[in-house]
């Protein structure tokens, strides 16, 4: 099955955002900080192999700017901008401009107070957004509101430009690529809010033929120096010469190109999961627990604690532990429901590649029957286990 990937970048710090002010809409440019944010990010998809065809962007000067200082940091710049207002970070209403609302006043699933029409920070008054529909202008927004903005132009412009091959960075903010990652995870619950979204640190969605989510992880410098430490270097071409060939030359000795490690210590973090179904249909709830193998050995197994009578869409176990690797190894997880005098429930299963693992991944990953096909889950929506591994050195 073909495997698709977008780049998620949210934009690096502003100046505004540097000194806790909500910025909503707003236009700001990148703090100094922001600026070595995005560039570290370049460098880092440069590093790691990214080749983009094209750049997506909010219309906001932040974002525009995170981009392009980022694609600055490789050998690939002559490529499409596409801006859309439908990538705009979340408005805050009357926040915008001011300190941030603590978790209280943040009502999540609402939006809070909402600007007026003659307010200067309504989008009805940014020449910018004219040719928006008056619909389409908010002088607040819920991050369900987001989801439902973003949704539109990821159907009409980044679906279609995935399926035709192509791989886009996405250079949004913190509330628009939480919005984009809900809507792929057909998620609007607030506690999906949980997900990490750092200033200027790039989330790599992965994606099946059909763009249906399969994972989610952070790029890390740690993992991406990793993965690149075993990495040769690629064979030069043949040199295009005139005049007289020279003399050979006494041969040089190369150094060999390091010999990957054969054992590894992994530190592996079962976090939680989202969406698991109600295994146990008389009383609505369900047992959960995940057991880990090493390549389907056996070798290197363990299991969580089991969850009693769970009825939450997420959950949490924070269990960790540290188990040995051989180098090409994979972890495989399955959840299980436990039942008392039968064979316990299966609820999905996934997968984490030896190079993701090399990666220190950190995120979420979609649960899967025995034939690969995604699990309905909870509510039709899916089932997903999020996970953290790290390489101890």
């Amino acid at each position: 099955m073909a495997v698709r990937k977008i780049v998620l970048l949210p934009c690096a710090e502003t100046e505004l955002q540097a000194k806790g002010i909500c910025t909503g809409w707003a236009q700001d440019g990148l703090s100094s900080r922001g600026k070595e944010q995005a560039e570290q990010a370049g460098k880092l998809l440069t590093d790691a192999g990214f080749s983009f065809d094209a750049l997506f962007t909010s219309v906001q000067k932040q974002a525009i700017c995170t981009g392009w200082l980022a694609l600055m940091q490789g050998d690939r710049v002559a490529l499409p901008h596409i801006q859309n207002f439908r990538l705009n970070d979340r408005h805050w209403g009357v926040y915008q401009g001011k300190a941030k609302p603590s978790a209280e006043e943040d009502p999540k699933e609402a939006a809070p107070p909402a600007v007026g029409i003659s307010d200067a920070a309504h989008p009805s008054n940014d020449p910018l957004y004219r040719g928006v529909p008056a619909s389409a202008r908010p002088g607040s927004e819920s991050m369900k509101m987001v989801v439902d903005r973003t949704r539109p132009f990821w159907h009409d412009a980044i679906a279609p430009f995935l399926l035709s091959g192509k791989t886009p960075l996405v250079v949004a903010h913190e509330g628009s690529v939480r919005a984009i990652c809900q809507g792929l995870e057909d998620d609007t619950d607030a506690e999906a809010l949980e997900y990490e979204i750092q200033p200027g640190v790039p989330l790599v969605v992965e994606l099946d033929e059909e763009l249906e989510y399969r994972k989610r992880t952070a790029l890390l410098a740690s993992g991406v120096a990793k993965a690149r430490r075993f990495s040769l270097a690629p064979a030069a071409g043949p040199a295009l010469r005139q005049g007289p060939t020279p003399k050979p030359k006494a041969k040089a000795k190369v150094a060999e190109p390091a010999k990957p490690k054969e054992d590894y210590t992994v530190e592996v973090t079962v976090q939680g999961a989202k969406g698991l179904r109600d295994a146990d249909w008389f009383t609505g709830t369900s047992d959960p627990y995940v057991k880990c193998t090493v390549s389907g050995k056996g070798s290197g197994e363990f299991r969580t604690p089991t969850l009693s009578n769970i009825r939450a869409e997420v959950i949490k176990w924070n269990h960790l532990e540290k188990i040995q690797l051989k180098h090409g190894d994979s972890l495989d997880f399955t959840v299980y429901d436990e039942d008392t005098g039968k064979s316990d429930d299966f609820l999905g299963k996934c997968t984490l590649r030896f190079d993701d693992i090399l990666q220190d991944f950190s995120g979420t990953l979609k649960l899967v029957d025995e034939k690969g096909k995604a699990m309905p889950g909870k509510t039709k929506k899916g089932a997903f286990l999020t996970v953290a591994v790290k390489e101890m050195d």
